[in-house]
């Protein structure tokens, strides 16, 4: 195989007589994944995996554009179609979150709840809002407040010289964003579940179902 410029260290292992990869990650916690050769070569290689352990159980993942991207939801996301994994949830099979083979992960039905989505957004006290702290004459003095939050896609990063600017920036800014970006998510899924029910039918040849749902929307 033609040596990648990869981010991480990797080389070829052989799993029942079939070839993977099996890449070491970054940072603290050095551990051995296995993918797909091809989703390696195509794709995975791009970017420098770390991982986080906690009661012995590993996250293996990346960061694109500040966001954190774990490695089992970009291989569903590039290897399979959005109608089946859209608002579903992605597991391993063996319960061993290193081996990212696909064969050995699943998509599995878990309906999206967004109704609760806002209820750790409360616009009460100070969440969102990060006092930032130094030392000072061997005591810590608050010098700034940080609004720092992900929402969805978006990572929110702003610092502030007073708690009533972060409040009023959160207030008037990022919340009403969550709702923009939660009414988004939405419409998401319920176009998706849209088109779900209309393929459903014609696999199961339902031709005259599909055209009568089609002429009701306006969509044939």
């Amino acid at each position: 195989m033609e040596k990648l410029q990869a981010k991480n260290e990797f080389s070829q292992t052989i799993i029942d007589g079939k070839e993977y990869i099996k890449f070491v990650t970054g940072g603290k916690y050095k551990v051995e994944v296995i993918v797909d050769k091809l989703t390696w070569e195509r794709y995975l290689h791009k970017f420098h995996w770390t991982a986080l352990c906690k009661d012995n159980y590993h996250v293996v993942k990346t960061s694109i554009n500040k966001h954190s991207v774990r490695i089992h939801r970009m291989i569903v996301e590039n290897e399979y179609n959005e109608l089946d994994y859209w608002g579903n949830t992605v597991d391993h099979i063996n319960k061993n979150s290193l081996d990212n083979r696909k064969e050995n992960l699943r998509i599995y039905n878990s309906k999206l709840n967004s109704t609760n989505t806002t209820s750790k957004y409360s616009s009460e006290g100070l969440n969102l809002i990060y006092p930032q702290r130094k030392k000072k004459n061997g005591e810590y003095v608050i010098y700034g407040y940080k609004v720092h939050t992900n929402v969805f896609d978006t990572t929110i990063y702003k610092n502030f010289s007073t708690v009533e600017e972060a409040i009023s920036y959160r207030d008037n800014e990022v919340l009403p964003l969550i709702e923009q970006k939660i009414e988004e998510l939405k419409k998401k899924t319920r176009d998706i579940e849209f088109e779900r029910g209309l393929r459903d039918k014609l696999i199961n040849n339902e031709i005259n179902e599909v055209r009568l749902i089609l002429e009701k929307y306006g969509t044939s």
